[in-house]
């Protein structure tokens, strides 16, 4: 399976492991939030599970290094465009995902999308549309699988 380039908005706990998870597998990894300082504490808490899972078998001691060097950080999301799957992990605020799928999210007619459980009302969502489709989903995968 060729290795996808995973991108990661929200560096909070869950975005940060969400990355972890991926960068674990193999992929390439873009994580962003809304400052250096929250990126910075979300590798740090990221190698803190890295060290409290190798002694009890969760990962090898040589998975941190490889894992870590995989997950590179941004403030900007327009670094999103050449992600193949893009996954928020923001809390629920309208004007925020929408600013996320406005920025990051290029439509194009492979584009598929795959919702998570959102209190977001799917109305207001769909009018952060570019390219006159609208997206109203947390994850966005831009080429399709075979």
């Amino acid at each position: 399976m060729a290795k996808e380039k995973i991108g990661v908005v929200g560096a909070g706990l869950m975005g940060a492991e969400i990355a972890l998870v991926f960068a674990l597998a193999g992929h390439d990894v873009l994580l962003s939030d809304r400052s250096e300082d929250y990126l910075k504490a979300a590798l740090t808490r990221l190698g803190g599970v890295l060290d409290r899972g190798i002694p009890r078998g969760f990962f090898k001691e040589e998975d941190k290094p490889l894992a870590l060097s995989r997950i590179a950080t941004t403030l900007a999301l327009a670094d999103f465009a050449d992600r193949d799957l893009v996954a928020d992990a923001v809390f629920e605020d309208e004007a925020i995902k929408a600013e996320i799928y406005r920025s990051c999210v290029a439509p194009t007619a492979s584009s598929r999308a795959t919702p998570r459980r959102s209190r977001s009302p799917r109305s207001r969502l769909m009018s952060a549309r570019r390219g006159g489709r609208a997206l109203s989903v947390c994850t966005i995968s831009r080429r399709p699988r075979a």
